[in-house]
């Protein structure tokens, strides 16, 4: 009976995504104001920058995932992280220096750790209840407006932390748990900061969930191998609903510009610019694009022994 039971649970992870009908806001349909447009496409120069537990160790953002550190192992980690509060001050000083005309600041990377008060983390897993107490988002925000820098919010939907993630058709109540929190997430960031220039989605839109991976029959398989060109879409029952929440936050900031990682490929609204990571985008006249890519040969956070890229390279490719 149990096997019975298992079996039923796997069928209805399979259920075809594609044959349902993704609904398209009216607010979606009609492109971002054309000043907020035309502001980002002459800013040219930004940088993203990511702080979190994860630099304690100083071996990249995805040391949870790639170590495979125990929730409650990692967690620990919080009890040290103390970052300076004038360090975002330093960043904007230094950014604007260089020529740069945007920051966007990672709020938040896929384990989960916040670095608002936010007041939806279901484990109050913040910045707060950690020694060093500040809103860093709010620090990071009044930064960039005294230095006339264009606010943007990283901001990873995904949460290593929920079963629900890597199995949302059996952990079903995980999966909407983890969903419920990254909307209430993305309001306060988008509420509670005054007008936000940039929302920078990772890690998001169903086909990214379990990393492409998911349960078919008796094996595990990978979904796509070369992303972001995917061989087919995940089939379970839609999750994150990736065209309402891009609403939320066009209702919420009518003038934001959204890129696109929170959208399903070619079924679902794709954000007002796309992000090739780590090289320079094809030439395109049809759809505006950044590109993203590290200072280093390492990770996005800080690696204290990883070599830095040449300064002919940075400049060539920027």
């Amino acid at each position: 009976m149990r096997s019975l039971i298992f079996l039923t649970l796997l069928l209805q992870i399979n259920v075809s995504l594609n044959a349902q009908a993704i609904e398209m806001p009216d607010i979606l349909k009609k492109p971002v104001d054309g000043e907020s447009m035309n502001w980002w496409r002459d800013s040219k120069f930004g940088a993203l920058i990511c702080l979190g537990l994860y630099t304690l160790p100083g071996k990249g953002e995805w040391i949870m995932w790639m170590d495979q550190i125990p929730v409650e192992e990692y967690a620990k980690l919080a009890e040290e992280f103390n970052p300076d509060p004038d360090a975002m001050e330093q960043w904007a000083s230094v950014a604007k220096e260089a020529g740069m005309k945007y920051l966007v600041m990672a709020t938040r990377h896929c384990d989960g750790f916040t670095l608002s008060d936010s007041k939806s983390d279901y484990a109050d897993f913040t910045i707060m209840n950690t020694p060093a107490k500040f809103d860093a988002v709010e620090k990071y925000v009044e930064a960039c407006r005294k230095h006339d820098l264009g606010v943007g919010l990283y901001y990873s939907v995904t949460d290593w932390r929920m079963p629900g993630y890597f199995l949302p058709g059996i952990y079903r109540k995980s999966a909407e748990l983890m969903k419920e929190q990254g909307y209430n997430q993305a309001r306060e960031l988008l509420t509670n900061y005054g007008d936000i220039d940039i929302m920078w989605w990772d890690a998001g839109s169903d086909d990214y969930i379990a990393l492409g991976y998911e349960v078919q029959g008796f094996e595990i398989k990978r979904r796509w191998i070369n992303m972001p060109k995917l061989d087919r879409h995940f089939a379970g029952p839609p999750l994150w609903e990736g065209n309402k929440l891009n609403a939320m936050v066009r209702e919420l900031q009518p003038e934001i510009i959204i890129n696109n990682r929170i959208s399903i490929q070619m079924l679902e609204w794709e954000g007002d610019f796309y992000t090739p990571e780590g090289h320079v985008g094809d030439f395109d006249i049809r759809r505006d694009w950044e590109t993203c890519e590290q200072f280093s040969y390492g990770w996005w956070s800080w690696e204290p022994d990883v070599k830095a890229k040449t300064l002919e390279h940075l400049i060539t490719n920027l």
